[in-house]
């Protein structure tokens, strides 16, 4: 397993729509274990397969994210 800051849980297709043209990613802090479990609520992203368009990225502030990691997802 990898020491990892964030992970999650990618879906070939939207899994809410049946969209085949979209890739559903769902992540979260460390390790994507409290993704898969549902321990949490992840940050949700949708991406478009054709043409690599971030349709939903949210922005959510985490109560323990440090500014050195605000600074690396803002870029």
């Amino acid at each position: 397993m990898a020491n990892a800051w964030t992970a999650g849980v990618m879906f070939t297709l939207n899994p809410a729509t049946g969209d085949r043209a979209s890739i559903a990613i769902d992540a979260n802090w460390g390790f994507g274990e409290s993704v898969v479990s549902g321990e949490c609520t992840p940050d949700n992203f949708i991406v478009n397969k054709v043409t690599n368009e971030i349709i939903k990225k949210p922005f959510p502030i985490k109560p323990f994210c440090s500014p050195v990691i605000l600074k690396t997802i803002a870029l």
